[in-house]
C-alpha cells in the first residue's frame, strides 16, 4: 500500500493528460449547427489529437521500442495500420475510404487515430496513472447520466429530431450512450472497491454507478446493461478471489453459468430469454451474414472501407428484405472483426485480430502478476476492456465508444511496462533534445490536422445551412438555398451523400436541369450509389423519360437483385411502354422469391392486361 502511494506521488507527464484531455472531449463535445452534430466533430477532435501525439511517438519511439512487449504491440499496431492504407487504396470510392460514410466516420483517419491513440497509451500510461484514468471517468460519467436523466425528463437544452430513446446523451443514440455509460462505470466502480480514496469518494462512486444503471435501463438498451454487468462482475470477482479464494472460484464458475444462460437468453433460449432477447438480435444476424458473404467474395481487400452500405443489398440473403422491407438497409455489420473483414479484406481483419489477441494476453498477465490494490487498479482497466469488447460484438464502432475502449487497449498493454514513462527519467543534453524536438513535432502535425479539418467543418456547415434554408413552397429561399447548395457540391472534402441532398434540394427548388446534372455526375462517380440510382430512375419517370428509367432501374436490379418493388416499378413502365413480354418477366422474377409477399399480390393486379 505504501509502494502505490509513494508512486502516486510523482510528478505527472503531459502525454497522459493529452490522452485523457482527448478522450473527455471527443466524449462530450457535439456541434447542433453542422450536419452531423456528433461523429464528424468527435472525428476531427480525434484527428487533430492523434496528430499532436504523434509527436511523442516520434520522439520517444526508440527508447520505448527496445521493450518487446512494446515492440509486439507496436509491430501489431503497423501492421493493422499499413493494411488499412493499402485497403483504402483500393477502395472504389476515396472520400469514403478515408473519412468514413455519413454519420458514422470510421474511414482510414479514424482508425489510424484510434491507433495512435493506443501506441501512446501502451507507451506512456502505467499503474501509478490509473486513478487519473478512473477520475477522468467518473467526471465524464457524472455528465453524461446528468444530461440523460434530463433528455428522459423532457429538460434537454436542444431540440433534437429523435426517432430513437431520448437518452442520447453526447453520442446521438441510445445504445451508444448505454454502452459507454457501462464501460466508464466499470471504471468508476473500481474506486467503490479501492481503500486509497476517501470514503465521501468511494461513496460517491457506488451512488454514480447505481444512477448510472438506472439511466442505461430507462435508455431501453440492454447491451449497456449486458457490458455494465459483465464489468463490474469480472472486477467482484477479482475483489472476492482476493479476500477468499475458494468464494472466488465460485464466483467464477457462477459468472460462467450465468453468461451462459444470459447468451441463450439472448437467442430466445432459456429461462432469461424473456428479460434478454430482443428482435434486433435476429437483425444482427442478417447483418454478420451479410457481412461474412461480403468478406467470402473479397477476401483480399474487402469491398472498400467502410463501404459495407453500398454492397449490403447486393449480399444481403433474400430473408432480410421479406422480413423487414425492401427499401430497409444498413450500413454496418454491427460486429466490428466482421465489418473489419468485410470491408478491409484478410489483412485488415487479422491485424485487427492479433491487436485484440495481443491486448488480452499481456492484460491479463498484468492483471495475474499484481497483487492487492494494484490488482483491483489493473482489473478496473481490464473488466472495462473487455465490456467495451462484449458491446463491439453487436454494436458499431462509434467514435465517442471507440476512443475509450482503444485507451484501455493501450493502457493494458503499458501497465506491465519496465520502461519509465518521460517524468520520471533523468535529465540530460539527450532528454532535453527530445523534450524540445516533441514539441515542433506535435504543433506541425497538429497544424497539418488542423488544415485539414477546417474545410471539411465547411463543408458541415453548408450543408446544415443548406437543410435549414430549404423550402420549395418559399421562392424566396431558392438564390440563397442554391448558394449553399453549390458550395456544398464544389467542395472536395463535402461527403457524397451531402452532395445528393445538395442536388435534390436544387430539383425540388425550381434548378431542375442544373440539379439532374449533379445527380448524373454522382453517378458516373460512385455507379453503385442506390440512393443516387434511385432519384435518377424517379426523376427520369416524372420527365417521361422512360429509357433512361429503365437503364437506372436496371442499375438498381444489379446493385439490389432482391427488391421487389423496384421490379414492380420496372413492370409498370414496361406495361406503359407496350413490352408486355418484359412486363411478365418483371412478375415472374417476384413470383420467384415474394409469392408469399403482400406485393406480389399487388404486383398480379398490377401487371396484368
Amino acid at each position: 500500500m505504501r509502494e502505490v502511494k509513494k508512486i502516486q506521488n510523482k510528478p505527472r507527464n503531459t502525454p497522459v493528460s493529452v490522452i485523457l484531455l482527448a478522450a473527455v472531449i471527443i466524449t462530450l463535445y457535439f456541434n447542433s449547427k453542422i450536419q452531423d452534430p456528433f461523429n464528424s466533430p468527435k472525428m476531427w477532435i480525434l484527428i487533430i489529437m492523434a496528430a499532436w501525439l504523434c509527436g511523442y511517438i516520434l520522439s520517444d519511439f526508440k527508447k520505448y521500442i527496445k521493450e518487446f512487449r512494446l515492440f509486439i504491440f507496436a509491430g501489431v499496431i503497423f501492421f493493422f495500420i499499413l493494411s488499412l492504407f493499402f485497403a483504402t487504396i483500393f477502395t472504389d470510392n476515396v472520400y469514403i475510404a478515408i473519412f468514413g460514410t455519413t454519420q458514422r466516420r470510421t474511414g482510414f483517419l479514424t482508425y489510424f487515430s484510434l491507433a495512435i491513440v493506443a501506441l501512446s497509451a501502451a507507451f506512456y500510461f502505467r499503474v501509478n496513472s490509473i486513478k487519473r484514468l478512473q477520475k477522468s471517468s467518473f467526471f465524464v460519467l457524472l455528465l453524461l447520466v446528468t444530461y440523460g436523466q434530463m433528455q428522459i425528463n423532457g429538460h434537454d437544452f436542444i431540440s433534437w429530431n429523435n426517432t430513437y430513446n431520448a437518452i442520447i446523451t453526447t453520442l446521438g443514440n441510445p445504445n451508444f450512450a448505454a454502452a459507454l455509460m457501462a464501460i466508464l462505470a466499470t471504471l468508476v466502480f473500481s474506486i467503490t472497491l479501492n481503500r486509497d480514496y476517501p470514503t465521501y469518494y468511494r461513496i460517491g462512486s457506488g451512488a454514480l454507478v447505481l444512477l448510472t444503471f438506472w439511466t442505461i435501463y430507462l435508455s431501453n438498451a440492454r447491451q449497456g446493461l449486458l457490458a455494465g454487468a459483465l464489468g463490474t462482475g469480472i472486477l467482484l470477482i477479482i475483489y472476492i478471489y482476493q479476500k477468499n479464494r475458494s468464494l472466488g472460484i465460485v464466483a467464477v464458475f457462477s459468472a460462467l453459468l450465468l453468461g451462459f444462460l444470459s447468451i441463450l437468453g439472448m437467442l430466445q433460449i432459456g429461462p432469461l430469454a424473456q428479460y434478454l432477447f430482443k428482435g434486433s438480435i435476429s437483425v444482427r444476424g442478417h447483418y454478420w451474414n451479410t457481412g461474412v458473404e461480403m468478406f467470402k467474395s473479397n477476401w483480399v481487400f474487402g469491398v472498400g472501407i467502410d463501404r459495407y452500405g453500398e454492397f449490403f443489398k447486393e449480399y444481403r440473403s433474400v430473408g432480410y428484405p421479406l422480413d423487414y422491407g425492401f427499401e430497409i438497409t444498413s450500413n454496418n455489420a454491427h460486429n466490428v472483426p466482421i465489418q473489419l473483414f468485410a470491408t478491409g479484406g484478410i489483412f485488415v481483419g487479422v491485424a485487427y485480430i492479433l491487436i485484440l489477441i495481443t491486448t488480452f494476453y499481456y492484460g491479463f498477465k498484468v492483471l495475474k502478476d499484481t497483487k492487492g490494490a494494484d490488482q483491483i487498479l489493473v482489473g478496473s482497466v481490464f473488466a472495462s476492456w473487455i465490456a467495451f469488447q462484449s458491446q463491439s460484438i453487436v454494436s458499431i464502432d462509434n467514435i465517442g465508444i471507440s476512443i475509450w475502449g482503444w485507451i484501455l487497449m493501450g493502457v493494458l498493454i503499458g501497465l506491465g511496462s519496465k520502461t519509465l514513462p518521460p517524468d520520471e527519467l533523468s535529465t540530460g543534453k539527450k532528454n532535453t533534445q527530445i523534450k524540445l524536438m516533441q514539441p515542433i513535432l506535435s504543433a506541425s502535425l497538429a497544424l497539418v490536422a488542423l488544415a485539414l479539418v477546417a474545410p471539411l467543418y465547411q463543408s458541415e456547415s453548408n450543408m446544415f445551412k443548406a437543410r435549414t434554408v430549404f423550402n420549395p413552397q418559399n421562392s424566396e429561399n431558392a438564390t440563397i438555398l442554391k448558394e449553399y447548395s453549390d458550395k456544398v457540391y464544389s467542395s472536395v472534402f463535402s461527403d457524397p451523400m451531402y452532395k445528393l441532398m445538395a442536388a435534390t434540394y436544387l430539383i425540388d427548388s425550381g434548378f431542375q436541369e442544373d440539379g439532374l446534372g449533379k445527380l448524373s455526375d454522382l453517378n458516373r462517380e460512385d455507379p453503385r450509389n442506390l440512393d443516387v440510382l434511385t432519384f435518377l430512375a424517379v426523376a427520369s419517370e416524372n420527365l417521361g423519360r422512360m429509357e433512361e428509367a429503365i437503364k437506372f432501374r436496371e442499375e438498381i436490379e444489379r446493385y439490389d437483385p432482391w427488391n421487389a418493388r423496384n421490379l414492380l416499378i420496372m413492370g409498370r413502365i414496361y406495361k406503359s411502354m407496350g413490352d408486355f413480354s418484359k412486363m411478365d418477366q418483371m412478375l415472374n422474377q417476384i413470383a420467384s422469391f415474394a409469392s408469399l409477399d403482400p406485393i406480389y399480390q399487388e404486383a398480379k393486379q398490377t401487371l396484368s392486361l
